[in-house]
This record gives C-alpha cells, sequence and structure tokens, in this order.
C-alpha cells in the first residue's frame, strides 16, 4: 500500500502552508499518532523554524485531546528527541518537527517509537489509517495539560560522557556552524562538560534563516576560516543537528563517506569492528567502497536513506553506516544519525591517535561521479522499458571494474536518477548520455 501523507524515506515534509502542514490536519495527526501509541506520553521537540511553534501548538491539541501526555523539550536537535524516547522507560514515543536541511519555507514531523529508532513504513501506515478512519469518536478524551521536559541538555551530555567514557577533551577547539538551527547553542551546553569549547561561526537563528547559505550544505565558509586559522576541528550540522559534514586543520570538507571510512579504519585498528563491516548508500563514491575494501572492510549497501542504513546495520550485525550527505549511524549510540555524537566521537579519536585530524584522512579521492535526472510521464517498470535492460547490460560491461551504475525512481517526484561513477570522466559521460537518451525517449514528458 503506498503511503499518502508520509514520505517514502523519512517522515513527513512539505511546504508550510500546503497539505498536509495546514492547522485542521496538523491538529488530526497529532490524534492519530497518540492513538498510534496508545495515548502514552510523548515527547516533542522542534528546530528553529518559524512555523514549528505553530505546528507544535496544533500537534499537541490534537494529541491532548486523545489523552496522550505530552512533554516539551523546546529547541533541541533531532537525535535528542530520539535519545530522550530511548533512555526514558515511561515513554512511548517522541516527535520532532523539523525538515532537517530545507530551507524555513518547508517544515515537517518525524516520529520515533520507544526504543528511539524512527518507525516503519508499516507504522507510518498504521497511523495513516487511524488518521483517514473514521476517528475521533464524539466523546473524545478530555485534554491531557502539556509540561516543560526538565533537564534536557543535562541528560542528553550525561548519556554521551557515558557512552564516550568521560573523556577530558579541554585541550582542542573548534569551530561550529550550526546552520541557524537547533545545534546553535544547545552544542556548546554539552561541550562544557567535556571542557571543549565550539566557537560558531554561522548566523543567529531569526526562524527564517535555517540552512540559508550555511551549515552541512554550504560548508566553504568554515572550510575558509579552517585554512585561515586552523583549530583542532571545524563541523558544519545541517537545520536538525542529524547531518554532519567536518573540516579538518587544512581546510578539507569530509563528506559522510570520508567520516565513515575515518571511524572504520579506526574502529578495526582497535579489533571495535564487528564483522569488519559498515553500511553505505548507493549514492556512497565508489571510491570510499573501494578503499575501505582494500582496508579490509567489507561494504555492504542500502538504496538510500538512514533509516535503511540502521535496519541494514542491525541485519548484518554492523555498528557502523551512513550516508555521503553527512548522516552517520553509530547503532551502539542510537539507531538513528547524530551529528553532535559524531563530533564528540571525532575529537576522541584525534586525541587517542595523537594524530590531527588532516593525518586521519583516509587516502583516497571521489572517482568522478554525476547524476542524471530525467521526468517522466509515469514510473514505468524498467523492464518494461523499450531496450533499456539491453542498453543498461551493455553499458555496465563497458565500464567494468572501472565503474557502477546505480538507477531508481525517485519517491516523491516522477522522475527517474540515473547515478554513474567512473574511473574516467569521459566514459562516465558517455554511459549517463547513452541511458538517460533511452528514458527521454521512451518514457520521458
Amino acid at each position: 500500500m503506498e503511503k499518502r501523507i508520509f514520505e517514502k524515506t523519512d517522515g513527513i515534509r512539505a511546504k508550510v502552508g500546503e497539505e498536509p502542514l495546514v492547522p485542521k490536519t496538523v491538529q488530526r495527526l497529532g490524534g492519530a499518532i497518540s492513538k498510534f501509541f496508545n495515548n502514552g506520553k510523548i515527547i516533542i521537540g522542534r528546530d528553529t523554524r518559524e512555523s514549528g511553534e505553530w505546528i507544535s501548538q496544533e500537534l499537541e491539541k490534537g494529541m491532548s485531546e486523545a489523552g496522550a501526555t505530552i512533554l516539551e523539550a523546546g529547541t533541541v536537535p533531532t537525535p535528542v528527541v530520539a535519545l530522550l524516547v530511548k533512555t526514558d522507560e515511561s515513554a512511548n514515543g517522541g516527535i520532532m518537527i523539523t525538515a532537517s536541511h530545507n530551507p524555513a519555507t518547508d517544515n515537517g514531523i518525524k516520529v520515533f517509537h520507544s526504543g528511539g529508532d524512527k518507525l516503519m513504513d508499516s507504522e507510518e501506515l498504521e497511523i495513516e489509517n487511524i488518521f483517514f478512519s473514521d476517528w475521533p469518536p464524539a466523546d473524545a478524551a478530555i485534554s491531557e495539560p502539556v509540561a516543560p521536559l526538565e533537564d534536557v541538555t543535562f541528560r542528553y551530555s550525561s548519556e554521551l560522557r557515558k557512552f564516550l567514557g568521560n573523556e577530558d577533551l579541554s585541550e582542542y577547539q573548534a569551530y561550529v556552524d550550526s546552520a541557524a538551527g537547533s545545534t546553535y547553542d544547545f552544542i556548546n551546553k554539552v561541550s562544557s562538560s567535556f571542557g571543549v569549547q565550539f566557537d560558531e561561526i554561522g548566523p543567529n537563528p531569526t526562524g527564517e534563516n535555517i540552512n540559508t547559505n550555511c551549515g552541512a550544505l554550504y560548508p566553504e565558509k568554515l572550510s575558509e576560516i579552517m585554512r585561515q586559522n586552523p583549530v583542532d576541528l571545524g563541523v558544519a550540522f545541517d537545520g536538525d543537528g542529524d547531518r554532519i559534514v567536518l573540516v579538518d586543520d587544512l581546510g578539507r570538507i569530509w563528506d559522510g563517506d570520508h567520516i565513515v571510512a575515518m571511524i572504520a579504519t579506526y574502529l578495526k585498528s582497535q579489533e571495535n569492528l564487528p564483522n569488519n563491516t559498515v553500511v553505505l548508500t548507493e549514492y556512497s563514491n565508489l571510491g570510499a567502497i573501494q578503499y575501505l575494501e582494500q582496508n579490509g572492510i567489507r561494504v555492504e549497501k542500502v538504496e538510500n536513506g538512514d533509516k535503511a542504513v540502521a535496519r541494514k546495520c542491525q541485519e548484518v550485525g554492523a555498528v557502523l553506516g551512513g550516508e555521503f550527505s553527512g548522516h552517520i549511524i553509530f547503532t551502539t549510540w542510537l539507531s538513528s544519525s547524530d551529528g553532535i555524537m559524531i563530533a564528540f566521537f571525532t575529537l576522541l579519536i584525534v586525541k587517542r591517535t595523537g594524530k590531527k585530524l588532516s593525518e586521519l584522512w583516509p587516502a583516497y579521492e571521489n572517482l568522478p561521479s554525476k547524476q542524471w535526472g530525467i521526468n517522466v510521464r509515469e514510473k514505468l517498470p524498467l523492464s518494461e522499458v523499450p531496450g533499456w535492460q539491453a542498453e543498461l547490460d551493455r553499458q555496465t560491461d563497458f565500464l567494468g571494474t572501472d565503474g557502477r551504475i546505480f538507477v531508481r525512481y525517485s519517491g516523491t517526484e516522477k522522475k527517474l536518477r540515473i547515478l554513474v561513477d567512473a574511473t574516467d570522466a569521459t566514459k562516465m559521460n558517455q554511459v549517463g548520455d547513452i541511458l538517460s537518451s533511452i528514458i527521454e525517449k521512451e518514457i520521458g514528458q
């Protein structure tokens, strides 16, 4: 069954003021989520978007009328909500109001169940079934009050210190670009317990400037500052703090593949990488995959999304996985990505190895990579597109071990995406152009 409200990969996301992010729908969603969690205790947080306040109020109204007990965490990063739900045995679920790396004109809703895991597709469908049913009955429950959740920063910091071994990191300096998002200020409240200061180089949040030319999507400013006045670590988050990009003391920008490769090789050196396996997505660069395999690390791949990465980690007994974009999963901490934890874990690796971050750079270069996006009239099964399979087989043989092809329909648009990596850029372009031309001819708009 196709989802009608939740997206394919991660919760709900839309333009503010358009369905489903309109007051009446959001309020009803709150009631449906409450019923899904048996009207239990639900922790709710939001990022710095101006729209987050009214969305929170409407969700809370719907949940409260259904009989849920609601605890407000306030403006916090997404992984904080996940951790609070995981560590509070009385919590039935959690909600984060965010559109992650999207602009302030968008917002969204991520839902976590009691273990801190994001909902599975079947669970999101269950909420939708409740939403579209005849609920609520005429005798809806009496509204429950909404209460603030106390000591949020302390709870997160305490768990993080326990996880990282109470290390003193006071000898290190760091810059941070919080994308005018929910890690702004929060990271220094956490870092004070480790003795390290993160100097903010990004803009103050205004409610309207989240992810605007700053943060993980735009790490160039941070890179320039690191080149001019290097410190031990540069960190760029996205608006809700679940995505991270690193910048080292030479000003090099580390994408998610490089971060996973660095952590994986460190853990393997400590004999602490279960099954010598990591999980990446099909969008990870072929150069990263080859580097890991050359270092004796097996790479399992999933199509896309940090939920899929987490589930594959559980399936194959891996603790580490990630996406090129900077979502890094460390399953012994959380089953969803946490940029803050990765920032501190990186400093911990720097301390334990006695090396600068630049000296930990995985020794590979990204291979030429390009993505073609072709608008289509319909998402016809590719096996039914005339000439497609024969040409795909031909181009796959042409690239051999010097490249790879990944093809998928967009989960939200009528679009086919063709990704080609190759050791030779000319071959890469040739293969992509040939394959995209078939799609354009047969089913293109």
